[in-house]
């Protein structure tokens, strides 16, 4: 069933001319947490099955847990607290500086 949806998106992006990258798709599943008797349809080929992407921002699990995204902001949080307590550094050190790629790679 999954493949024949996707094919049906296939088929239609090369209608409208539009290309599908599946080096970057992903595919996640989502389900209940605590799910006993979960029947998982077999991964579709050239795409990777994942637990969890970030969708438009905001980390998604296949639980639909929070947790990923919350850790994030923290991590985002602690680093702006560091590049504040320093004010003496001068931006043209903070643009190249470590805490600036860890701190753009999160937002």
């Amino acid at each position: 069933m999954i493949r024949n949806i996707f094919n049906n998106v296939r088929s239609w992006s090369t209608q409208n001319k539009l290309y599908i990258n599946t080096d970057k798709t992903k595919e996640i599943i989502f389900h209940r947490p605590a799910a006993r008797n979960l029947c998982i349809p077999p991964p579709l080929p050239g795409i990777k099955r994942v637990k969890q992407a970030t969708l438009l921002g905001i980390d998604a699990t296949d639980t639909l847990s929070t947790a990923a995204y919350v850790d994030r902001l923290l991590t985002v949080c602690k680093l702006i607290s560091v590049c504040i307590s320093y004010p003496t550094v001068q931006y043209s050190q903070f643009k190249n500086c470590y805490i600036n790629r860890c701190l753009f790679k999160y937002v």
